[in-house]
């Protein structure tokens, strides 16, 4: 499957991503875009905005999820990473944070001197993204 990203910003705060992979559609393998909005914040989403929010990376604090839907009231984000794929992103040699480990996040470990290893990184991120979408919000498009 071949697997393509275009990636531009237009609104600041916001990294527009243009993913391009091979699909089967109708019994024929067929190129479609799926196109994914990064930010930075989640002040200004609406309540149909996160519906469509599929993936957040995760840093260990529990004030990140301040203000969030779904958020339990002991302040817990493990509602909020059953409708949200959780990710952390650190270095293979970092110690791991206590709240990380409790929490349902995917950890993506890169090595800090074999910087080329990171694409099995970013694979395993998207095939994630891909499966979690599928299970939990087949209606967007993937």
């Amino acid at each position: 499957m071949m697997e393509q990203k275009n990636i531009s910003s237009t609104k600041e705060g916001h990294i527009f991503v243009h993913r391009k992979k091979d699909k089967l559609i109708n019994g024929q393998l067929q190129s479609v875009s799926i196109p994914y909005i990064c930010i930075d914040s989640t002040d200004k989403l609406s309540g149909a905005d996160w519906n469509r929010v599929v993936a957040v990376f995760v840093h260990g604090p529990t004030w990140q999820f301040k203000g969030w839907p779904y958020l339990l009231p002991n302040s817990c984000p493990s509602e909020i990473f059953s409708r949200i794929k959780a990710f952390h992103l650190k270095y293979s040699d970092s110690p791991l944070d206590s709240n990380i480990s409790k929490w349902n996040v995917t950890v993506l470990n890169v090595l800090r001197n074999r910087r080329h290893m990171d694409r099995a990184a970013a694979t395993s991120f998207w095939d994630s993204v891909d499966k979690f979408i599928s299970r939990t919000k087949p209606s967007l498009r993937y």
